[in-house]
């Protein structure tokens, strides 16, 4: 029985998938169980925002947008996705790791 689900993949590795649903639940999926995995390049924000809101609630949006900083976890008691997830040092640990490979290979 196929199933199509509607979600923002937020990580993946060979082995498996984790998206948020429209609900904002966290789904994780084993790859060996899915038949297919689709990408839509169409933005999230409605492609009509402009005949959906009026100049000052677009204003208020981008001011507000502006002004996010990201989540202050120690405030909101939420504790990040997967332990030993994505943090902002690892891909700059990557790439210096890639250098060193490219250094070593030649």
């Amino acid at each position: 029985m196929d199933v199509k689900r509607e979600a923002i993949r937020r990580n993946e590795d060979m082995f498996s998938v984790q998206m948020v649903d429209t609900t904002g639940a966290i789904r994780s999926f084993d790859k060996r169980r899915l038949s297919s995995v689709q990408s839509d390049p169409r933005s999230l924000m409605p492609a009509d925002y402009g005949s959906r809101l009026s100049a000052s609630d677009i204003d208020n949006l981008v001011t507000y947008l502006a002004n996010q900083n990201g989540r202050d976890l120690s405030k909101t008691g939420v504790q990040p996705m997967l332990p030993g997830g994505v943090t902002s040092e690892r891909p700059a640990k990557c790439e210096r790791r890639a250098a060193e490979l490219v250094d070593v290979l030649g």
